[in-house]
């Protein structure tokens, strides 16, 4: 069974489409697409697709200003644990329902580079399941268009840090995970910075709370780093 392919000698400056490219293949372990020129292709729909096997996808370099769908882009590709999506350009597409379903290891996502996702009219399911996540960067995702009634994640009980941009808000019943109780930690999310007791808030709290023209208990604005609260005591006040 092929684990891994040199794609290096690929042109790749005229193509269009790249759906379900690698899809369902269940021996290949890496996929380096860092040579692809993608600057034409419009549709990457279920491009990596139920990959089970692979721990690395490198899409780095991708150039993605031209593509509209991504549906189903990496789902079920349980076994990658670094995606490097930061730098896509996102204007222009339009569906991401199942983008990340069911990436189980995946540790780190983020869209803070995505510019703009006002097109994306379905998001539904987009990242799921993906329980070993600790940071999720949101802050690139806007639902201007999405008219798909589906939550656009679930499952991320690793969740510790989220960070919000000004164009996020919470939709189709979608939800911060709770945290329990536990030695060092208080159950709570709260800002990173300024980091304060006085916006610590349970995770139903935040998200019914949550809004970017709005601001917490101390003042400050919802944008930003949320983090669990430690225990002890409240660093912006001298002791004593």
């Amino acid at each position: 069974s092929l684990k891994k392919v040199d794609l290096s000698s690929f042109n790749t400056s005229k193509v269009t489409n790249m759906c379900a490219m690698f899809a369902n293949d269940d021996a290949l372990e890496e996929v380096d697409c860092s040579s692809f020129d993608t600057s034409n292709v419009t549709n990457m729909y279920a491009m990596f697709c139920y990959l089970p096997a692979c721990k690395k996808i490198d899409v780095s370099s991708f150039n993605t200003a031209k593509v509209t769908t991504m549906w189903g882009m990496f789902s079920n590709d349980s076994q990658v644990e670094v995606l490097d999506v930061s730098g896509f350009n996102t204007a222009n597409v339009t569906n991401m329902q199942y983008m990340f379903n069911n990436c189980q290891k995946l540790k780190r996502l983020d869209t803070s580079g995505w510019g703009n996702t006002s097109k994306v009219t379905n998001f539904g399911g987009f990242i799921t399941n993906a329980y070993a996540l600790t940071d999720i960067d949101v802050s690139g995702l806007s639902f201007d268009a999405m008219t798909n009634k589906d939550t656009f994640w679930s499952g991320l009980k690793s969740l510790e840090s989220i960070t919000f941009g000004q164009n996020f808000r919470f939709v189709n019943s979608a939800a911060i995970p709770s945290i329990a109780a536990t030695a060092g930690y208080t159950g709570n999310w709260t800002l990173a910075d300024p980091y304060n007791h006085t916006d610590a808030m349970s995770a139903d709290k935040l998200t019914s709370s949550y809004s970017a023209t709005e601001t917490t208990p101390s003042g400050e604005s919802y944008v930003g780093i949320w983090i669990w609260e430690k225990e002890g005591d409240d660093p912006s006040k001298p002791k004593g």
